[in-house]
């Protein structure tokens, strides 16, 4: 019983109060000094494309979204945890079903958003994409190495959809 008891009242680690009560620098808000677009997210599949790539990506996005989504399965060092939350990001880690299955959900529930940023190379994400882009916008930003799949299965044509590719060092 005193062990349920002591549960409840767990203080946390320093580091975890840190880095959830963290201010983000104004310097980090926006991408490369692009403008902060109202209605617009970004999800980043990290067990897809390294988080090392931040940078890239910061020079390919067209603005800076709003929110922004970082999924992985795997347990992220806190390190990262912690840049990732000192650039904005809401960190799915270590979730209990798949990692596309969060994604998806994700881009289901911010259908009343305008814009969609997602980074990956997954082609698992072609159907939910070919929906968003029924009302909005996409820039599916990929891995050049590994572009094929998707290319072979979506619309490249699509007026309100942006494929962009960078090439990992």
């Amino acid at each position: 019983m005193k062990n349920i008891f002591t549960a409840w009242f767990r203080v946390p680690k320093l580091s975890e109060l840190e880095m959830q009560y963290m201010l983000i620098p104004q310097t980090k808000l926006q991408w490369k000094n692009k403008p902060i677009i109202i209605g617009t997210f970004l999800i980043w599949d990290l067990e897809n494309i390294s988080f090392d790539h931040l940078e890239k990506i910061k020079d390919l996005v067209m603005f800076t979204p709003e929110k922004l989504y970082g999924i992985s399965m795997q347990p992220i060092s806190l390190k990262k945890q912690k840049r990732l939350y000192e650039e904005g990001f809401i960190l799915f880690e270590q979730y209990a079903k798949s990692a596309d299955e969060k994604i998806i959900n994700l881009i289901k529930v911010h259908q009343g958003a305008t814009h969609l940023i997602l980074v990956s190379s997954d082609s698992d994400f072609v159907p939910s994409v070919h929906a968003y882009l029924k009302e909005h916008h996409v820039q599916w930003i990929i891995d050049d190495r590994k572009k094929k799949r998707i290319c072979m299965h979506v619309n490249l044509i699509h007026p309100r959809l942006r494929i962009t590719t960078f090439a990992p060092t």
